[in-house]
């Protein structure tokens, strides 16, 4: 497993960097990409995710302060062939009392609007169009959160 680890770290070092004349991605998919592309290291890859200006993300699990800055995102809704567009803040992983903060969800094209704090762990969702960040909390409300 070690020499896989250090061979695919090889091969991520041989590709050319993204160029800062390029544009930018803005969904979590191709920064993720974009950045894996160009590190040298795990920590490089975290740094350059972190560092991203993430505005969009789609289904999956998505880390707070990490991966997606908080503020106020907004979905189209279900996708096509989705069962119930869906999205839940979370406090923690270990489906704890308290850990689940918010959960919303859709069974329509409709749009649904989430606001997520500077607080939360992370955001999880499923089966709707990907989801745009329409407003960032302000400084006093970031500061009021805390590091």
């Amino acid at each position: 497993m070690r020499h896989t680890v250090t061979l695919a770290l090889a091969l991520c070092t041989m590709a050319a960097p993204v160029s800062a004349e390029s544009t930018a991605p803005t969904d979590l998919a191709s920064v993720k990409d974009a950045c894996w592309t160009s590190a040298t290291s795990w920590e490089t890859y975290e740094t350059c995710v972190s560092s991203a200006s993430v505005t969009t993300f789609g289904p999956g699990t998505w880390l707070v302060g990490t991966e997606i800055p908080a503020g106020t995102y907004r979905s189209a809704g279900l996708t096509w062939d989705g069962w119930a567009c869906s999205i839940s803040r979370l406090a923690g992983f270990g489906n704890k009392d308290g850990e689940l903060l918010q959960y919303e969800s859709t069974w329509d094209p409709a749009p649904i609007i989430v606001t997520v704090e500077a607080t939360d762990l992370a955001v999880q969702t499923g089966d709707c169009e990907p989801w745009e960040l329409i407003d960032l909390p302000s400084p006093d409300r970031q500061a009021a959160a805390g590091p």
